[in-house]
């Protein structure tokens, strides 16, 4: 495969292209103390953390949650998350029919 810039790749991608990321929006807390919207540009991501490449001060104060007052906190299950512990990425093993 030809990767010079400018090259065309698979689907169209070219070299060089996407690496400045995806537009994306977060909330912090503005002065009044109700969420505001801020642009960034966020990079790659694990599924649990993201890098924000542009739009956003190191060690800002982002919202990244809400909390219902007189709910329990913490530790409750997700709504309509599984009762099992197990991953659901693991394998999930059928059971022989007779």
């Amino acid at each position: 495969m030809d990767i010079r810039p400018g090259a065309g790749g698979p689907g169209g991608w070219r070299p060089g292209e996407g690496r400045r990321g995806r537009p994306s929006t977060i909330f912090v807390p503005g002065p009044d103390g109700k969420p505001k919207p801020v642009p960034v540009v966020v990079g790659i991501s694990d599924g649990q953390f993201v890098e924000v490449r542009e739009g956003l001060e190191e060690g800002a104060t982002i919202i990244t949650g809400t909390e219902i007052p007189g709910a329990p906190r913490g530790g409750a299950p997700r709504p309509g998350a599984s009762p099992s512990t197990s991953s659901p990425f693991s394998p999930q093993f059928q059971r022989r029919q007779r």
